[in-house]
């Protein structure tokens, strides 16, 4: 688990990044293989994110379990701008499908519910609260919940479901039968994944990955304990996987070969060409 110190180098490293562009990272989430409500030092690492200003805005992912009592005064003295609730199912038999747990729907209502109103109570805006499940496939079920989580925080949604590890292969999301995906939002299959664009990962041991959805970390792409983030951002490991998906090469990438989470990104690089980004980077670097 991600103690002061460690955080504290992850902290220097960004703010390095942020001093040579001249501005924040959009966002920073606190969250990847675990509930962040476990660890001890989440709300110093959101209070020292906000006090080097390193993003323009700071997110918590949780399951909502832990936020009581003790939690819900930290979260409000040191609230994060955004944080999102991931329920695991629709109603009380789903989620402990799901979650394998015996973590009921109302006891996280009940949590977030009293934080709405203490929040209210203190006149805060902040945390906004986004509470939201995954698509059932099933709109009787998607309306139980939106109407269940209706009166409690700020916005209600139901997520898309994506598959990192698809029988089929990259790019035929619109071969899978069309019940199976019918709250996908995708209108245009796409080829490209944006996010090794535009987003890394850094783990509790202080990897670097591309992908949050990347669980095995087949794509490691650098070591803060023997790396700066910024060389690591503009490195060869990084570039190559980029240039994996530009040139329609993904499928020989590990995670991302059977994987469908780019089909729902509402960012599309399809257009982009490989070689002409080849050519922008040699002179770049010349």
């Amino acid at each position: 688990m991600l103690g002061k110190e460690d955080f504290d180098l992850i902290a220097d490293e960004i703010k390095r990044m942020v001093l040579g562009t001249g501005f924040p990272i959009p966002n920073i989430d606190f969250y990847m293989m675990g509930e962040p409500y476990l660890n001890k030092e989440l709300f110093y690492m959101i209070r020292k994110t906000r006090q080097l200003n390193l993003t323009n805005q700071i997110t918590v992912t949780s399951n909502g379990s832990l936020i009581k009592g003790e939690l819900i005064d930290k979260t409000l003295a040191d609230p994060p701008d955004y944080l999102r609730i991931s329920i695991y199912g629709a109603n009380e038999k789903d989620q402990k499908a799901n979650s394998a747990s015996n973590i009921s729907l109302a006891s996280i209502r009940e949590n977030i519910l009293r934080l709405h109103e203490k929040r209210e109570e203190l006149g805060q805006a902040e945390p906004y609260i986004y509470i939201k499940t995954i698509d059932s496939l099933d709109s009787i079920k998607n309306d139980i919940f939106l109407n269940y989580f209706g009166s409690v925080g700020d916005e209600q949604g139901i997520d898309p479901r994506m598959d990192w590890d698809s029988p089929l292969a990259p790019g035929t999301l619109a071969n899978i039968p069309t019940e199976e995906y019918i709250s996908s939002r995708v209108t245009t299959s796409k080829e490209v994944c944006p996010y090794p664009f535009y987003r890394l990962v850094i783990h509790s041991d202080l990897k670097v990955s591309v992908c949050c959805v990347d669980w095995s970390k087949s794509l490691v792409v650098g070591d803060l304990r023997r790396e700066g983030l910024g060389d690591i951002w503009k490195g060869e490991k990084l570039r190559d996987i980029q240039l994996a998906h530009l040139e329609r090469q993904r499928c020989r990438l590990e995670p991302c070969n059977h994987c469908t989470y780019h089909e729902t990104a509402e960012d599309n690089l399809d257009n982009l060409n490989a070689k002409a980004k080849l050519a922008r980077q040699a002179i770049k670097e010349e």
